[in-house]
Protein backbone atom coordinates (compact mmCIF):
# COMPACT_ATOMS: atom_id res chain seq x y z
CA UNK A 1 0.00 0.00 0.00
CA UNK A 2 1.40 3.34 -0.81
CA UNK A 3 1.57 6.40 1.66
CA UNK A 4 -1.20 8.62 -0.27
CA UNK A 5 -0.49 10.91 2.25
CA UNK A 6 3.05 11.13 1.33
CA UNK A 7 2.52 12.46 -2.23
CA UNK A 8 -0.14 15.40 -0.99
CA UNK A 9 1.31 18.78 -2.05
CA UNK A 10 1.20 22.13 -0.23
CA UNK A 11 -0.08 24.04 -3.31
CA UNK A 12 -2.25 21.42 -4.58
CA UNK A 13 -4.36 21.81 -1.17
CA UNK A 14 -4.40 25.62 -0.94
CA UNK A 15 -2.36 26.12 2.10
CA UNK A 16 1.05 26.41 3.60
CA UNK A 17 3.58 23.84 3.21
CA UNK A 18 4.00 24.17 7.23
CA UNK A 19 0.17 23.80 7.99
CA UNK A 20 0.40 20.81 5.57
CA UNK A 21 3.74 19.09 7.72
CA UNK A 22 1.13 20.45 10.90
CA UNK A 23 -1.76 18.24 9.53
CA UNK A 24 -0.22 15.59 8.38
CA UNK A 25 2.31 14.92 11.87
CA UNK A 26 -1.13 15.58 13.54
CA UNK A 27 -3.24 12.41 11.50
CA UNK A 28 -0.25 9.82 12.16
CA UNK A 29 -0.03 10.62 15.59
CA UNK A 30 -3.89 10.39 15.95
CA UNK A 31 -3.72 7.06 13.90
CA UNK A 32 -1.15 6.08 16.36
CA UNK A 33 -3.35 7.24 19.49
CA UNK A 34 -5.80 5.26 18.07
CA UNK A 35 -3.73 1.84 17.87
CA UNK A 36 -3.16 1.95 21.56
CA UNK A 37 0.83 2.79 20.19
CA UNK A 38 3.25 4.46 22.17
CA UNK A 39 6.76 4.93 23.10
CA UNK A 40 7.58 4.53 19.64
CA UNK A 41 10.53 6.01 17.67
CA UNK A 42 10.30 9.24 16.23
CA UNK A 43 12.25 7.51 13.06
CA UNK A 44 11.10 3.64 13.17
CA UNK A 45 13.41 0.80 14.34
CA UNK A 46 17.34 0.99 15.35
CA UNK A 47 19.57 -0.36 12.92
CA UNK A 48 21.18 -3.48 13.53
CA UNK A 49 24.63 -3.58 15.64
CA UNK A 50 26.29 -4.87 11.81
CA UNK A 51 25.04 -1.50 10.04
CA UNK A 52 25.18 0.94 12.45
CA UNK A 53 29.51 1.50 12.35
CA UNK A 54 28.58 1.39 8.53
CA UNK A 55 26.59 3.70 8.30
CA UNK A 56 28.39 6.03 10.98
CA UNK A 57 31.60 5.78 8.97
CA UNK A 58 29.44 7.04 5.50
CA UNK A 59 31.18 10.91 5.91
CA UNK A 60 30.20 11.70 2.09
CA UNK A 61 26.86 12.79 2.44
CA UNK A 62 25.86 12.07 -1.40
CA UNK A 63 26.65 8.18 -0.75
CA UNK A 64 24.57 8.14 3.01
CA UNK A 65 21.87 10.21 1.16
CA UNK A 66 21.88 7.09 -1.74
CA UNK A 67 22.58 4.10 0.68
CA UNK A 68 20.32 5.31 3.99
CA UNK A 69 17.39 3.31 2.67
CA UNK A 70 18.88 0.07 1.34
CA UNK A 71 20.26 0.33 4.62
CA UNK A 72 17.50 0.80 6.74
CA UNK A 73 15.44 -1.56 4.72
CA UNK A 74 18.24 -4.51 5.33
CA UNK A 75 18.18 -3.85 8.74
CA UNK A 76 14.62 -3.65 9.25
CA UNK A 77 14.66 -7.16 7.41
CA UNK A 78 17.94 -8.62 9.36
CA UNK A 79 19.76 -9.07 6.52
CA UNK A 80 23.30 -8.94 7.84
CA UNK A 81 25.88 -6.57 5.32
CA UNK A 82 27.71 -9.48 3.68
CA UNK A 83 24.36 -11.07 2.66
CA UNK A 84 23.44 -8.06 0.42
CA UNK A 85 23.38 -8.62 -3.49
CA UNK A 86 21.15 -7.98 -6.19
CA UNK A 87 17.83 -10.03 -4.92
CA UNK A 88 17.89 -7.68 -1.84
CA UNK A 89 18.44 -4.61 -3.97
CA UNK A 90 15.16 -6.02 -6.29
CA UNK A 91 13.60 -6.39 -3.17
CA UNK A 92 14.40 -3.53 -1.67
CA UNK A 93 13.33 -1.46 -4.76
CA UNK A 94 10.20 -3.36 -4.94
CA UNK A 95 9.84 -2.25 -1.18
CA UNK A 96 10.71 1.28 -2.41
CA UNK A 97 7.75 1.57 -5.36
CA UNK A 98 5.11 0.71 -2.57
CA UNK A 99 5.79 2.52 0.48
CA UNK A 100 7.75 5.72 -1.07
CA UNK A 101 7.28 8.26 -3.77
CA UNK A 102 11.08 8.05 -4.77
CA UNK A 103 12.64 6.93 -8.18
CA UNK A 104 12.78 3.21 -8.31
CA UNK A 105 14.06 3.88 -12.35
CA UNK A 106 17.18 2.49 -13.92
CA UNK A 107 18.66 5.82 -13.02
CA UNK A 108 18.12 5.20 -9.43
CA UNK A 109 19.48 1.29 -9.13
CA UNK A 110 22.70 2.05 -10.68
CA UNK A 111 23.29 5.29 -8.26
CA UNK A 112 22.63 2.61 -5.63
CA UNK A 113 24.96 0.62 -7.41
CA UNK A 114 27.56 3.32 -7.21
CA UNK A 115 27.41 4.17 -4.57
CA UNK A 116 27.74 0.79 -2.39
CA UNK A 117 30.78 -0.42 -4.97
CA UNK A 118 31.90 3.40 -4.19
CA UNK A 119 31.82 2.76 -0.20
CA UNK A 120 33.97 -0.54 -0.22
CA UNK A 121 37.00 1.71 0.15
CA UNK A 122 35.53 2.09 3.93
CA UNK A 123 36.78 0.25 6.36
CA UNK A 124 34.74 -3.17 7.14
CA UNK A 125 32.48 -2.47 4.42
CA UNK A 126 31.35 -5.30 2.93
CA UNK A 127 33.38 -6.28 -0.49
CA UNK A 128 31.09 -7.81 -2.91
CA UNK A 129 30.06 -5.80 -5.76
CA UNK A 130 26.64 -4.08 -6.80
CA UNK A 131 26.29 -4.67 -10.84
CA UNK A 132 23.93 -1.52 -11.84
CA UNK A 133 21.78 -1.84 -14.89
CA UNK A 134 23.55 -1.68 -18.01
CA UNK A 135 24.22 1.68 -19.73
CA UNK A 136 22.12 2.32 -23.21
CA UNK A 137 24.63 1.70 -26.18
CA UNK A 138 25.77 5.31 -27.89
CA UNK A 139 24.21 5.79 -31.00
CA UNK A 140 25.84 8.00 -33.12
CA UNK A 141 24.57 10.67 -35.61
CA UNK A 142 21.80 9.99 -37.88
CA UNK A 143 23.41 10.19 -41.44
CA UNK A 144 20.18 9.76 -43.35
CA UNK A 145 18.36 12.76 -44.59
CA UNK A 146 14.77 14.11 -44.24
CA UNK A 147 12.59 15.84 -46.67
CA UNK A 148 14.14 17.52 -49.60
CA UNK A 149 16.89 19.44 -49.21
CA UNK A 150 17.04 22.74 -50.79
CA UNK A 151 20.00 24.60 -51.52
CA UNK A 152 20.13 28.94 -51.03
CA UNK A 153 22.39 31.31 -52.22
CA UNK A 154 23.58 33.90 -49.59
CA UNK A 155 24.55 35.99 -52.08
CA UNK A 156 21.33 36.45 -53.43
Amino acid sequence: MALKVNLLHHANSGIEWKTLANHKANAKAALFWFRGEQGLLRRGRPLMPEWQPLRRDLKDLSLRGKLSGLIRYCSLKGIAPGAVDQAVVDAYMAYRKETTALAVDIKARRAIARAWNASRGIEGWPQQELIGPPLKAKQGPRWEVRGSCKRTSLLT
